[in-house]
């Protein structure tokens, strides 16, 4: 193998021979490994010799001055063992008894990469390539575990490999051994080099000039030699780009920048068979109310025809609730899908919409608890949506990112744009706020999704993605739907819902985040002590939806009571009264028990529970003529919808969901409606 070639700043022909012991440094530098700036600076500069301490002031080496040329150095062999012409074994590299295993492997290992390379140089200056770009090139493939035989993941820089190139020639195998141990540096290795990568390759993102000044505190506590911060940068150069990119800015931005990732094939996908949701924040400044924000946008996509199904705008951060509220908009619009991808925050691994927490999957997968179907609820096992989540990191698997990205090309044209960071917010925007320029949020959400919005051109524009064939997504999604599962806005408002964790019935009811409900509901005071599911509207919480674990309603809780600690006589009189009723269904109960469970209400709700169980499934697509065929989604829940139905009749109407504020002032006649569309579709 070759050394790299060493240019001395005087021509050789015009130094005198050295004397007897003495060389020149051009000999010293090949018989060291070390390179001629090194040598230089060890002669005669005491801020660079190891310890402050030069050759030239120990004697053991001089200028040499020539007539027309610059003054050069030379060396007494005996300044350092490795100038010697002649070696002892160990010098040579053939002893390597004193090494540990652990050692000659590394030797070994360092051997066989410099084989490794020797051999690409010398392909690549058969194709015509230079050592230095064929150099760059094998450190990537070394990097990426890309050469046969050596494992994945050396981090070895060009200024590395000919280093140990000058070790093996200098020193033989023993030179190329790990001598670091016991406070040591590894033999042949420049301290100095190592702790300016140390501090560079680190999270705090440090200048390179703030990385060589450390460095130079270390080196006057411990003795070593202080290199220019050009050779630092030029070995900082050296560091393949994934790995300065992965120290420096973290595993997202690996990721993103410099890690191969897969590419996916969308044209074997089907309309509805995996959405993808996602929150995004508006890079416009809007007015609600007394108060500027930046409106956020929860939206769900079509991953085959990348239609936005369904979406919500706000002005407060997103939750589970506008999670809801967009998924409402896409079943009742486009149909249920067969999956959905989302991410880890916890508002999408939330209780209300996966039925289990994040800590309770952990427990499943390690074994610790056993997997229960009656508490495997939510909103996604009612519908019968499958739920992935992406990789932490891995925001390209979403395409739902890449449509947020062509939302905010269009937002500079409002004059309150505000830019996604400081190094893009426009000069003038402060100018534009003081100006009342803001546009009031409702205009903002009429211009988005409005009729004639930007999503609805969206939905009308050719696109050229993968898969996309040059079709807009409204006929992407068209073409692709074979078989659309429907669900009743009423099975929607029930399911949206949020449920809560198993509660247990007390005394006065059930206790929800210090909230008491149905203290004299007849129905929880036949449970007590039995464990009950609550669905929650936040917008109402007077009254809470009871179920069982096993999916029947039970009643519509109100919130309880509190009598004043200062009551009248009349108010103690009308609690008393209740508590009196409450006692009295309880005797008439267990006097009358099997005459109430055969009352004739319960048998027409069970008889038509019967019935709704026994209908076919929905039909499959008719290859024929083409049409798509509707399948209802069939949820436990539906079954109850008649009793839920005749409890809100006899205590009131109740909001149930967001989204559900146009709710008829006759639910039975809805409920009727919903049934009735359900047979028409069904046949």
């Amino acid at each position: 193998m070759t050394t790299p070639a060493l240019l001395p700043t005087t021509p050789l022909a015009t130094l005198p021979a050295p004397a007897n012991g003495w060389i020149d440094l051009p000999t010293a530098a090949k018989r060291s490994g070390k390179s001629i700036g090194h040598l230089r600076r060890w002669c005669g500069s005491a801020t660079y010799a190891p310890g402050g301490v030069t050759l030239q002031s120990k004697g053991l080496a001089k200028l040499v001055t020539v007539p027309g040329a610059k003054p050069e150095w030379i060396l007494k062999e005996e300044a350092d063992p490795s100038f010697a012409a002649v070696k002892f074994a160990d010098q040579l590299g053939t002893n390597l008894r004193g090494l540990t295993d652990r050692q000659r492997q590394t030797a070994q290992l360092r051997r066989l990469i410099l084989d490794k390379w020797s051999e690409a140089v010398k392909a690549g200056f058969t194709l015509g390539f230079d050592k230095d770009k064929v150099t760059g090139r094998f450190v990537e493939q070394l990097f990426l575990g890309q050469i046969a035989g050596i494992p994945k993941s050396i981090e070895v820089c060009r200024r590395t490999l000919y280093r140990w190139e000058g070790l093996w020639d200098s020193g033989g195998l023993a030179a190329l051994a790990d001598g670091r141990g016991g406070g040591k540096v590894e033999k042949g290795a420049d301290p100095f080099i190592e702790a300016v990568k140390h501090y560079y390759l680190s999270k705090r993102q440090l200048p390179l000039t703030t990385c060589h000044k450390m460095a130079c505190l270390d080196a006057a506590e411990k003795g070593w030699e202080v290199p220019s911060r050009r050779t630092c940068q030029r070995a900082i150069d050296g560091l393949p780009k994934g790995v300065v990119i992965k120290q420096r800015f973290g595993e997202e931005a690996y990721t993103n920048e410099a890690q191969s990732y897969i590419e996916r094939d969308y044209s074997g996908l089907r309309s509805n068979q995996i959405w993808v949701g996602d929150h995004h924040q508006f890079d416009v400044i809007c007015r609600h109310g007394d108060k500027l924000i930046r409106p956020w946008l929860t939206a769900w996509m079509d991953m085959r025809s990348r239609k936005i199904v369904g979406r919500q705008v706000f002005a407060h951060d997103p939750n589970s609730d506008t999670i809801l509220s967009a998924l409402r908009m896409g079943c009742l619009d486009a149909g249920v899908p067969e999956t959905v991808m989302i991410d880890n925050g916890k508002d999408y691994d939330s209780y209300a919409l996966n039925g289990r927490t994040k800590k309770d999957r952990w427990l499943i997968r390690k074994g610790k608890i056993q997997l229960d179907p009656v508490y495997a609820g939510g909103v996604f096992a009612a519908l019968g949506i499958e739920a992935k989540f992406v990789l932490p990191y891995h925001g390209q698997s979403k395409p739902i990112e890449r449509f947020f990205g062509t939302v905010e090309q269009q937002t500079p044209v409002w004059a309150t744009y505000c830019g996604r960071s400081t190094a893009h917010k426009p000069e003038d925007l402060e100018l534009q706020l003081d100006r009342g320029n803001a546009p009031q949020l409702t205009d903002f959400i009429e211009w988005f999704s409005g009729h004639g919005g930007w999503i609805e051109t969206y939905h009308n524009t050719v696109h050229t993605g993968d898969g996309m064939d040059g079709k807009t997504p409204n006929q992407v999604f068209a073409e692709n739907l074979s078989c659309k599962r429907t669900t009743t806005p009423e099975l929607l408002d029930v399911l949206l819902l949020k449920p809560t964790p198993p509660l247990k019935v007390g005394q006065n009811g059930v206790t929800w985040q210090g909230l008491r409900y149905g203290q004299h509901c007849p129905e929880l005071i036949e449970m007590l002590g039995r464990e009950v599911l609550l669905r929650v509207d936040d917008r109402d919480l007077s009254r809470v939806q009871v179920w069982t674990k096993e999916g029947r309603f039970v009643c519509v809780a109100p919130a309880n009571e509190r009598v004043p600690v200062n009551a009248t006589s009349q108010e103690l009189r009308k609690a008393i009264a209740a508590t009196k009723s409450d006692r009295k269904l309880m005797k008439d109960f267990v006097e009358a028990g099997p005459r109430m469970a055969d009352d004739l209400p319960d048998k027409i709700l069970r008889a038509r529970a019967r019935v709704a169980a026994a209908v076919k499934p929905g039909e499959t697509l008719d290859l024929d003529t083409g049409e798509v065929s509707l399948k209802p989604v069939r949820s436990p829940l539906e079954d109850q919808l008649p009793a839920l139905q005749k409890a809100l009749e006899a205590r009131g109407s109740m909001r149930m969901a967001v989204g559900a504020e146009n709710v008829s002032e006759d639910p039975m006649a809805d409920l009727k409606a919903a049934l009735q569309r359900r047979e028409e579709a069904e046949e």
